[in-house]
């Protein structure tokens, strides 16, 4: 018998003469390890360590050597193969897969926010090209156009889409217009399919396809559009005031008379074409909200000075009815209409 002292953890055991010069597991970490052997004159001498695994292997420092109680693998790793072992390995991968996953939904949603943020941001942008299209008009005519332009019998023929084209840029769709035709006759149906592209959402694919509209202006009486005709830009003296409002699709085509009357409506929140506004957009929340409740319905607009206005379906009734008139003389707090996008919160 002798004394073993692992070279890799120190474990002291003793040993049969009769593993001498063999190879096998500390049964303490597990580790190859070679046994020492003896000299003619019966000294110790001790082996060569090396990891690399050859022949049969047994366990040294135990009375059983045939009963290895750890092993190791081909890189001489040590393997837990106690049940404790086994559970930290469990727990370990189960706390690996829960993190990925939390990072892989705060992941997803924060970027459809990020997306949803983006589309809000464009609308707005393709609104105010709107705005500047109108300004234009204004300036060159002296006043707004009207929403439906009529022939001398006041027969419906086409909507102000067609009129402000020159000012959007497309000079050339304007001129291939039969302007004292309606929207509809063989000659004018034909361009219906060049639709500007500023005057659809970007959240609404369909409305692109089918060549309608999802930007409208607010008419009826106490609006910048009453029956008798546009009100002039000097007697508007809310500020903000409404002049574009975005809503869904699919109530008429873009040269087609059509916008959202005011005493039909009453500029509700909803998914309505023309009756209702909105209805495209909700406001984007972040991951993990405390929220449980459905998305927050959202309708965009922008006013005569070029505010971003942000309506929800939460906004008040008199908010959203002070935003319409421009001259009620209604006092309202920008935290009551202004977008977050203009001030950069919860803006990613």
């Amino acid at each position: 018998m002798f004394e073993f002292t692992c070279p890799y953890c120190s474990h002291r055991s003793t040993v049969s003469d009769e593993y001498l010069g063999k190879r096998g597991p500390c049964v303490e970490c597990g580790l190859q390890v070679v046994m020492p052997t003896r000299s003619s004159s019966g000294r110790l001498i001790a082996g060569i360590q090396s990891q690399q695994s050859s022949g049969a292997q047994v366990s040294f420092g135990s009375q059983n050597p045939a009963s290895p109680s750890k092993s190791v693998d081909a890189s001489g790793s040590r393997v837990l193969g106690s049940p404790t072992g086994r559970w930290i390995l469990i727990a370990s991968a189960a706390s690996a897969l829960i993190v990925l996953l939390f990072a892989v939904t705060f992941g997803l949603t924060e970027f459809r926010r990020m997306v949803g943020f983006q589309a809000i941001r464009e609308d707005y942008a393709r609104m105010k090209t709107i705005l500047y299209a109108l300004d234009a008009y204004y300036e060159r005519y002296g006043s707004y156009p009207d929403p439906v332009v009529r022939d001398g019998s006041g027969r419906q023929l086409y909507s102000w889409r067609v009129l402000i084209l020159p000012q959007l840029g497309y000079q050339e769709l304007y001129d291939s217009f039969q302007l004292d035709q309606p929207w509809d006759s063989p000659a004018n149906t034909t361009l219906v399919a060049q639709m500007p592209k500023e005057y659809c959402s970007v959240r609404s694919p369909d409305a692109w396809a089918n060549h309608e509209p999802n930007f409208y202006l607010i008419t009826g009486q106490g609006t910048l559009f009453p029956s008798m005709g546009p009100v002039d830009r000097a007697g508007v003296r809310d500020v903000p005031t409404m002049l574009v409002v975005q809503s869904c699709n699919g109530a008429v085509t873009w040269s087609e008379p059509g916008d959202v009357e005011i005493r039909k409506s009453g500029l509700q929140v909803g998914s309505i074409p023309q009756e209702q506004i909105g209805g495209l957009h909700s406001v984007p929340k972040p991951a993990f909200s405390s929220s449980a409740q459905s998305p927050t319905m959202l309708a965009l607009g922008v006013g005569v000075g070029g505010e971003e206005l942000w309506i929800t379906d939460q906004t008040p009734q008199r908010v959203v009815d002070a935003l319409v008139t421009p001259n009620g003389w209604e006092r309202l707090d920008a935290k009551e209409w202004s977008s977050p996008i203009s001030s950069n919160e919860n803006y990613p």
